[in-house]
């Protein structure tokens, strides 16, 4: 079911630093993990494999991934109601957020986006 969510916490980038999307994201896994995403899933796209495979090992929306960038939900409290998206850069690598939403319109990933859009922050 559906229903109005509000989420407020901290996001901290992985930057890739040349490596791959794939690369960068395995060197945030414990090595017995990089084993076993080599095994996960094969069949379906990259972002999509990291996305479920992170929900399903590390915790829900522990990972994102935006514009090809990879973020660690680092911080994250359910809070109440009434549509939020904001974010702001409080680190090098730190952005804090605060997003509300219906969870049957929107995902972290589009809130993040439109936080990102209205704040005009590019992650790249």
């Amino acid at each position: 079911m559906s229903e109005t969510v509000h989420y407020k916490g901290k996001l901290q980038h992985i930057k890739k630093n040349g490596r791959t999307l794939l690369e960068t994201f395995l060197s945030i896994l414990a090595q017995d993990q990089v084993v076993e995403f080599a095994e996960y899933q094969t069949d379906i796209n990259l972002e999509e494999r990291i996305f479920e495979y992170a929900d399903t090992y590390l915790g829900y929306q522990k990972v994102l991934i935006l514009d090809g960038e990879l973020f660690l939900n680092i911080e994250c409290k359910e809070i109440g109601e009434f549509d939020i998206f904001e974010i702001e850069k409080i680190d090098d690598d730190i952005y804090q957020y605060d997003f509300m939403y219906y969870n049957g319109g929107c995902c972290m990933e589009e809130a993040l986006e439109i936080a990102a859009k209205e704040a005009k922050i590019n992650f790249k």
